[in-house]
């Protein structure tokens, strides 16, 4: 699957990082769900400009047995259409 953007881990055990499309570039920001209380809720939350934009589920990879995260983008706040982001984007932790 192709990359859409690429993150850096920070400190705090999210990632910062740029989503980019032929018609997106976006600067965005995946914050640990600290209110999760089941094992269907996001691990992540998916900010643009302070504007949840999708969420992100910590998986492991079946042949590697690392770790990813694997996004769902809602492009609601940075498109112009109601309609998902084509495909997802994984970062390696």
């Amino acid at each position: 699957m192709p990359a859409i953007g690429y993150v850096t881990k920070q400190s705090t055990g999210g990632y910062k990082g740029q989503l980019k499309t032929l018609s997106i570039r976006a600067d965005i920001d995946l914050v640990p769900n600290t209110a999760k209380s089941a094992g269907s809720q996001p691990d992540f939350r998916v900010l643009t400009q302070g504007v949840e934009i999708g969420a992100g589920w910590v998986r492991k990879g079946e042949t590697s047995g690392k770790d990813y995260v694997t996004l769902d983008i809602r492009c609601v706040a940075i498109c112009k259409k109601n309609r998902p982001a084509q495909g997802r984007r994984r970062a390696i932790s």
